[in-house]
């Protein structure tokens, strides 16, 4: 999407939510960091946490591919570095509308 687009981020949730915000009359604002590159995949298939049922898949799949765990470790540092980011802008937007 990006070559053919030029674009330097997607953002596949926001639209929809700022569709019913508007059709509540709810204020609507996006403010989102992004936590990995164009071309990073992710180090494995986090879904499978989502239910219990398909825990020891996720588990499986971690035991199978032990270098994901460094993965996992770039996800987190990348997240926490996004997450700080975002707190500035937050701060930053919110004393500037006060």
């Amino acid at each position: 999407m990006a070559a053919g687009t030029g674009a330097v981020g997607l953002d596949m949730e926001s639209a929809a939510l700022g569709a019913i915000a508007k059709g509540r009359q709810v204020p609507f604002l996006v403010a989102r960091t992004v936590s990995d590159l164009l071309d990073e995949d992710l180090p494995l298939d986090f879904n499978l946490f989502l239910t219990p049922k398909t825990w020891p898949q996720g588990l499986w799949q971690v035991a199978r591919r032990p270098s994901c765990l460094s993965g996992i470790l770039r996800l987190r540092r990348q997240s926490q570095a996004a997450a700080v980011r975002l707190t500035r802008f937050m701060e930053a937007f919110l004393n500037d509308t006060r």
